[in-house]
């Protein structure tokens, strides 16, 4: 018969909640490179100027999600972080008539300048909880706006020679610019070197073309200014794995996620198998009928996650190689992730043969057998 040898493994984890539910999380969003708005300015009378500003800083928000489905519900600017725009400047050029109270004056050469400085603004919802447009992630723009309190804006216009000229500073006179165009927030998983955690991405996408047409008073020109936006802010957070639910509904306390129970066997080991936490062994043998064959009776729930059968002729760290499944005895057999029932392996190799079990993450191996 032959021998079975269970070997010591790693693996733990940090508990924290149990069952799924919706979360909340406090998210740093970043303003990602390309972050733009495309300013343009014309005159009924001719001309035209634009210039791109860029967006950098960040936004915080609090946003509520569902654990499983990772749906955003709720999505709340928490009024911290800070958005900065680079300098603005454009300016057009045009003949344009001026009046005094209805009387023609004359026609001017005429330059008007548009120019901001060192803005900066802080992103508020107008609620303390802000919905999400179910199944779309988008935001209620009536919820959100953006306040300005730094830096300047300075609008000057020259006539023949004559420059007259305005400076706001948003210091003493805050701009409030209410959210506009299409914003959506979306949160999806991505690759984590923790068994504990699931890493989340949470973005926000906001498109918008804001524009405005004003008759400029005692004149017979009409300036039109028009901002066309891209932002992208992107921040991470993380949740508990479904591993984790797992140890805690099994009151199983680890800290690193690599640890063992007290026969040796690996916990998440146990968990991929659908098996007890106080297992004393696992579901592989070799075949009575076959000494180069070995099988794995899979649970009936279905794997939790990809198992890998691995093996070796010496046990050299370097020596491991993975048994594909070419050397699967039944056509469909599967060890992915959602596979069930006995699956056979013919032993790549005749002759004494170490096998091992590998099923977390880091590829930490869980149990070995030998032949």
């Amino acid at each position: 018969m032959p021998a079975f040898r269970i070997v010591n493994a790693y693996l733990s984890l940090v508990i924290a909640t149990t069952g799924y539910a919706s979360l909340d999380r406090e998210i740093v969003l970043e303003f990602q490179p390309g972050s733009q708005v495309l300013n343009q300015i014309s005159l009924s009378t001719g001309g035209s100027d634009q210039d791109t500003t860029y967006v950098s800083g960040t936004q915080t928000a609090s946003v509520r999600f569902d654990e499983n489905s990772l749906e955003p519900l709720n999505f709340t600017f928490t009024g911290s972080g800070r958005a900065f725009r680079s300098d603005l400047n454009m300016s057009v050029s045009s003949l344009i008539q001026f009046s005094d109270r209805g009387t023609v004056i004359g026609t001017f050469p005429t330059t008007i300048g548009l120019s901001t400085r060192e803005n900066s603004y802080i992103s508020y919802s107008n609620l303390s909880t802000a919905d999400v447009v179910p199944g779309t992630g988008t935001l209620d723009n009536d919820q959100h706006h953006d306040y300005y309190d730094r830096g300047t804006a300075t609008v000057s216009i020259a006539v023949s020679g004559e420059t007259f000229s305005e400076v706001v500073q948003f210091q003493f006179n805050p701009n409030i610019v209410e959210m506009e165009g299409t914003n959506i927030v979306k949160i999806e998983r991505v690759p984590s070197n923790s068994p504990l955690d699931q890493r989340l991405k949470v973005s926000l996408t906001s498109s918008f073309i804001a524009n405005s047409s004003d008759l400029i008073e005692d004149t017979n020109a009409r300036m039109t200014t028009v901002e066309e936006g891209d932002l992208l802010s992107v921040g991470y957070t993380t949740i508990p794995t479904p591993y984790s639910h797992w140890l805690a509904n099994n009151s199983a306390f680890s800290e690193s996620g690599y640890e063992q129970n007290r026969f040796g066997i690996s916990y998440y080991l146990l968990y991929v198998l659908d098996l007890p936490i106080s297992s004393k062994k696992l579901p592989i043998g070799f075949e009575k009928s076959d000494p180069n064959s070995l099988s794995v009776i899979l649970p009936s729930t279905g794997l939790k996650e990809d198992l890998i059968i691995e093996y070796s002729n010496s046990l050299i760290p370097d020596s491991w190689i993975p048994i594909d499944s070419s050397f699967f005895v039944d056509t469909g057999a599967s060890l992915n992730k959602g596979a069930s029932g006995k699956v056979r392996i013919r032993s790549p190799h005749v002759g004494t043969s170490f096998f091992r079990l590998v099923a977390d993450p880091t590829k930490q191996t869980s149990t070995f057998l030998s032949q």
